[in-house]
């Protein structure tokens, strides 16, 4: 952005030249997000595809921790009920998935670094388990339910 910012050459009052910068900066960003992430309304329609192939698949065969994670992520399931650990879970979600993914657009961006999803989920859980750390009743649960039987987790039959 740096790069950008020194290339625009504009004359005039300094609050002009400011604002005439960021217009072109945002003109660029507008550009570089669609090259990079690609149209926001076709990300939708394939998380939307994602989510009923998944559903598909859940009905003729078992899911893998994966797969319920995503699912998970995707539909925002909500817990049984009277399960505590996994309506804190639900809770925390959506909060915790758009700071990992911020943390992996960073990454992929100013790093060049690249995450699986498998780990991007693990990520998301290992920040989730972090986060319950205030609460009281996170002493009765350990780590891995949380890491390996998340399905069960965000379905209420453990928590």
């Amino acid at each position: 952005m740096e790069q950008w910012w020194n290339s625009f050459i504009v004359e005039g009052p300094p609050s002009y030249r400011w604002w005439m910068k960021m217009k072109n900066l945002k003109g660029k960003l507008r550009v570089w997000n669609n090259e990079v992430f690609g149209k926001v309304d076709r990300v939708i329609e394939g998380k939307v595809a994602a989510i009923q192939n998944l559903d598909i698949k859940a009905e003729s065969e078992d899911l893998n921790d994966d797969e319920e994670t995503y699912r998970a992520i995707l539909k925002h399931e909500p817990a049984g009920p009277g399960k505590e650990l996994g309506k804190k879970v639900l809770e925390l979600l959506p909060y915790v998935t758009v700071w990992i993914l911020w943390k992996v657009r960073n990454g992929k961006v100013f790093e060049q670094k690249e995450r699986s999803l498998v780990r991007i989920c693990n990520e998301i859980k290992g920040t989730i388990w972090y986060w319950l750390g205030t609460w009281e009743q996170r002493r009765n649960f350990i780590f891995q339910d949380l890491l390996l039987n998340w399905g069960a987790v965000i379905n209420g039959d453990i928590g």
